[in-house]
C-alpha cells in the first residue's frame, strides 16, 4: 500500500517564501520538488492547514506587508495544490456519519502535554484520526511520537525514497 501523509505547514510555507522572496529563497524547496514528483505518495492537508496558511499569508511577519486578499491567497493555495498534488480533508466521519469540519479527539490533551504549540498538536491529531503519517520540518515535534508514532521529518521521508 502506498504511503499516505499529512503535510505540515512548516514544509508548505517555504514554497510561498520562494514565490515572494526569490532573492533569498531562489528556488523551489527540495521537499516541494520531492513531493511533486512522488505521485505514489498520497498527500493531504486539512481545513485547519488552509486556515493556518491564510493567517500566515495575511498577518505573518514576512507576508503582511504584501496586503494579500483572500481571493489571491486562495489562488496561491490552488497553485500550490496543483504543484504538490495534495487533497484537502474537509470532513470527518463519526460513527459512519459524515460531518462538515474537522473533529479534534481527546488525544489533544495528551499531545499538548508533549508539545507546547497547540496548532502542531491539532495537525498531529488530524493525521492520527485519518491514519496518516505526519511529515514535518520540526524535529522538536518528536516528543508527540509517544502518543502517535507515525511522525517523520522531511529528511527521513526523502531517505525512504532514495
Amino acid at each position: 500500500m502506498a504511503l499516505e501523509i499529512y503535510i505540515d505547514n512548516s514544509l508548505l510555507i517555504r514554497w510561498f517564501l520562494s514565490k515572494f522572496y526569490p532573492e533569498s529563497y531562489n528556488e523551489v524547496p527540495q521537499i516541494i520538488k520531492f513531493l511533486s514528483t512522488k505521485t505514489e505518495i498520497k498527500k493531504y492537508i486539512s481545513l485547519m492547514s488552509i486556515a493556518e496558511l491564510v493567517r500566515t499569508l495575511k498577518y505573518g511577519e514576512k507576508f503582511e506587508r504584501f496586503g494579500l486578499s483572500l481571493r489571491f491567497i486562495h489562488s496561491l493555495i490552488e497553485e500550490m495544490q496543483s504543484v504538490v498534488g495534495f487533497d484537502i480533508i474537509l470532513r470527518d466521519n463519526v460513527d459512519g456519519t459524515e460531518l462538515n469540519g474537522i473533529i479534534i479527539s481527546g488525544d489533544i490533551i495528551k499531545l499538548i502535554d508533549k508539545h507546547r504549540h497547540l496548532i502542531d498538536c491539532i495537525h498531529v491529531d488530524i493525521a492520527k484520526s485519518h491514519d496518516l503519517t505526519f511529515v514535518t520540518y520540526e524535529k522538536k515535534i518528536g516528543r508527540m511520537k509517544e502518543i502517535y508514532d507515525h511522525i517523520l521529518t522531511e529528511n527521513k521521508l526523502m531517505k525512504l525514497y532514495s
